[in-house]
């Protein structure tokens, strides 16, 4: 399966190039991961934000982890898991977006790796806009550094206002 959606994602980056490439979301998975059907398609196919990652909704064991950094541990981190849903959901859900794919295709789950525009002008970026919520924190996997320093100060923003999660966080 993972090579038949490498055959399809390859030939659309060299036909789409630099330029944006639209989908329209039909579900959203979680914060960071959402189902989208390519113009000209039937099939959805899964995106995941690159450059973030959202708390956690589903994977319990991931949850843990990550609630010894939060106040409130566990009930926390699904809080705001499911709150990061519910923002994507309200910005993108039954929407066109679109898609700029990272240097590395996809994930090691078959999912499209990409920096989601909310429009072609490149004026809102979902993953950056997640940051800026305090949703989201920066999850950077180099050579995917594109937008590093926008999402940087994006965290940054957030964490300074206390905004979202960071209200919660342990490490200040």
């Amino acid at each position: 399966m993972r090579r038949l959606l490498g055959l399809i994602f390859i030939p659309l980056l060299f036909i789409f190039g630099g330029e944006l490439i639209p989908c329209k979301v039909v579900r959203v998975i979680d914060g960071d991961t959402f189902k989208c059907v390519l113009k000209g398609k039937n099939r959805a196919i899964k995106v995941r934000l690159m450059g973030i990652d959202t708390l956690e909704t589903h994977n319990r064991r991931k949850g843990i982890k990550q609630a010894k950094w939060f106040i409130g541990g566990l009930d926390t981190v699904l809080s705001f898991g499911k709150e990061a849903k519910r923002y994507a959901e309200k910005r993108v859900k039954g929407k066109t977006v679109y898609l700029e794919p990272s240097v590395k295709n996809k994930d090691p789950h078959g999912r499209m790796l990409a920096f989601v525009w909310l429009d072609e002008d490149r004026d809102e970026m979902l993953n950056e806009l997640l940051v800026k919520e305090g949703l989201a924190f920066v999850y950077i996997i180099p050579p995917q550094v594109k937008y590093l320093k926008r999402l940087g100060e994006a965290q940054e923003e957030a964490y300074e206002e206390r905004k979202g999660f960071w209200e919660f966080f342990k490490g200040r």
